[in-house]
């Protein structure tokens, strides 16, 4: 069994004000932020149709914001649109954000669930790439591997992740169904 992974950016969110009334349009750095951070908590709260709204904003104003695009793209992998949110993590790309772990981890989520496993990898290898002590990457791969039936690989991913992180129960529960997977082999 694979267990699901929820989107990197997203469990992590802070509690954020939504703001009740427009924000006024200006070139400012604030501005960006703060609809950002307006479509980080719509989306939050499942508004995600107005949180792509709010993503699409911030990205009028700066096309080259990566958070922006990144929350953008996880977005669409809420909504079970693996397609657009590949699209928009891969837009991302070409403006220059590839140095960014979490959207190198959340493309890999999204390939993972269109069943594009050696894409998916490509990507998780690229965030550990980056930033080698990224235990939800670890995690990922862990569950990308056991979609593989690569059981002693994912055995060391989920091993990694709980290293990082031992209170991870993600990857615990995947470090167990691991071990389970290694013993019916024998």
């Amino acid at each position: 069994m694979v267990l699901k992974q929820p989107w990197t950016l997203l469990k992590c969110l802070p509690a954020v004000f939504v703001w009740p009334w427009p924000i006024p349009r200006s070139e400012t750095p604030d501005e960006i932020s703060l609809w950002n951070e307006r479509g980080r908590a719509l989306a939050s709260r499942g508004d995600y149709g107005s949180a792509i709204l709010a993503f699409n904003k911030a990205l009028e104003i700066s096309p080259q914001h990566c958070a922006t695009w990144n929350n953008k793209g996880v977005v669409f992998g809420l909504r079970k649109e693996y397609d657009r949110a590949v699209e928009t993590f891969d837009t991302a790309l070409r403006y220059g954000c590839d140095n960014d772990p979490a959207l190198w981890c959340n493309r890999g989520l999204a390939l993972f669930n269109l069943k594009r496993y050696e894409e998916a990898m490509e990507s998780y290898d690229r965030a550990l790439q980056i930033r080698p002590d990224f235990a939800v990457a670890w995690q990922n791969k862990g569950d990308l591997l056991m979609a593989q039936k690569r059981c002693h690989e994912a055995q060391k991913a989920y091993a990694e992740a709980l290293r990082l992180e031992p209170d991870y129960p993600s990857a615990r529960a995947g470090l167990l169904n691991a071990e389970r997977c290694i013993e019916a082999e024998r």
